[in-house]
């Protein structure tokens, strides 16, 4: 429910009661949101004002869509994608249309997380208990009313909500100590040993991940961060699920993803293959060259051939139409290019994100190939946990939902930042080169830390 008056956020507390109190009058069971048209502002700055303990923060890659959420109306905890949906589905059944649950889910949920893993659980997914959101110029405030809530209820949480954003620090503590793991010989090894493999079993691609872990002499600030990534890393999706109050108990897991899962709207699905990379130049005339040798390459090709061949096998037998493109094409960030193809399908009746969540994750972008023995590998040669890196990151409605793939990201815990991401090794894979890679794919974070350090 909407009320049809634009307010500033200075003001919402009047306005927000009375759409309640109507709501509340009138509502059917289930889940009601209640928005009020504001003033745009610095949705960061808002959110990071905010005195509650869960946070979340969602800027969509293409469509101009940015959502921070503070607070938890309800949450969701669940050992895998099976619980998710028996607990989630009956509460989206009833629910407004534009309720969306914001969550992230484990690369590999059955596997216990590590300690600083911990405070996100296996599939953790978090309903705001207030939200701002804007798009194309226009700015909503809104909050979420759980079944049996009254309008006292609500009154109480209205009365918390700070409405003037808090200036974001314009500096981050400096970086003392920075470890790596694996070492850089330890990789190597690690890549000569996947390399070897493909030659004596049936794996094929390995997609083998790096963590740089930095500590800081002060506590790290996830919403500084965030802010200055959004502008060293363009066409990206960035997202924030932080626990904590105060910079020094904060927790949060963040993402400058160019990787998009899936979107569904309706019955309509688009899903994409990305993989094989290549730098770019500031020089126009060299640019085109690394572009002309992304597009011709033929061991980056093969990579990317794995990951759409997955989809397609993915989504084929649950759609009723699907169409890919013909040939890939150069998708391209501030710093590199990749090899992207886009694929479109109309799903099969009573088909769900839930079921899109089973059947597309891990692809061979964040995992491997075949599936069984990339894991393996995975579990061999990578000394710390994944955790939410590479795992599912987004939102989910009653009849939409979006989901990009988390990497490129990092997990803030009080004064160490641990960055991760990955290379897809394959036949013909050099173990420097995939090093290096992983350091340029690195670079969004590390021109932020640079910036403000």
């Amino acid at each position: 429910m909407r009320a049809s008056e634009s307010i500033t956020i200075d003001e919402p507390r009047v306005r927000l009661h009375e759409a309640v109190r109507l709501a509340l009058a009138s509502r059917r069971e289930g889940i009601v949101r209640v928005e009020v048209s504001v003033e745009p502002r610095c949705v960061l700055t808002w959110l990071y004002a905010q005195p509650w303990t869960d946070h979340v923060f969602w800027s969509g890659r293409d469509d101009g869509w940015t959502m921070a959420g503070a607070g938890a109306a309800d949450r969701i905890e669940a050992p895998s994608v099976d619980a998710l949906e028996s607990k989630l589905k009956p509460r989206l059944n009833t629910a407004s249309d534009s309720v969306r649950y914001v969550g992230s889910i484990r690369f590999q949920p059955m596997l216990d997380p590590a300690d600083e893993w911990q405070p996100f659980g296996r599939v953790r997914f978090v309903l705001p208990r207030v939200e701002l959101r804007v798009q194309d110029g226009d700015a909503t405030l809104a909050i979420n009313v759980m079944p049996g809530e009254s309008v006292e209820d609500v009154q109480r949480v209205l009365d918390q909500i700070v409405t003037e954003p808090k200036a974001l620090p314009d500096r981050l503590p400096r970086v003392v100590q920075r470890e790596d793991s694996p070492t850089e010989t330890a990789w190597r090894r690690s890549v000569e040993s996947a390399l070897t493999a493909m030659q004596t079993t049936d794996l094929e691609k390995v997609v083998l991940a790096r963590r740089a872990s930095f500590e800081f002499d002060g506590s790290l600030d996830p919403f500084v961060l965030l802010n200055r990534m959004r502008s060293s890393t363009q066409n990206c999706f960035h997202a924030l699920i932080g626990r904590g109050q105060g910079t020094e108990n904060r927790t949060a897991f963040l993402t400058a993803t160019p990787e998009r899962l899936f979107r569904l709207d309706g019955r309509e699905v688009v899903s994409e293959a990305v993989a094989g990379t290549r730098l770019r130049s500031p020089e126009e005339d060299q640019d085109s060259v690394l572009r002309d040798e992304l597009l011709h390459s033929e061991k980056d090709r093969r990579e990317h051939a794995y990951v759409l061949q997955a989809i397609c096998s993915a989504l084929d037998p649950i759609t009723e139409t699907l169409v890919v493109d013909p040939q890939p094409s150069s998708f391209n960030l501030s710093n590199e290019r990749h090899l992207r193809s886009v694929v479109k399908g109309v799903l099969d009746e009573h088909v769900t994100a839930f079921d899109l969540l089973r059947s597309l994750h891990p692809t061979p972008a964040v995992g491997g190939t075949p599936l069984p023995s990339a894991l393996s590998a995975i579990a061999h040669h990578e000394p710390f946990d994944r955790g939410l890196y590479a795992g599912p990151i987004g939102w989910i409605g009653r009849d939409a939902a979006e989901f990009a793939v988390g990497i490129r990201s990092g997990l803030v815990e009080g004064d160490h930042l641990h960055l991760y991401s990955g290379a897809g090794i394959v036949e013909g894979s050099d173990p420097e080169a995939e090093w290096d890679e992983i350091e340029h794919k690195l670079d969004g974070f590390s021109a932020a830390l640079s910036a403000l350090g």
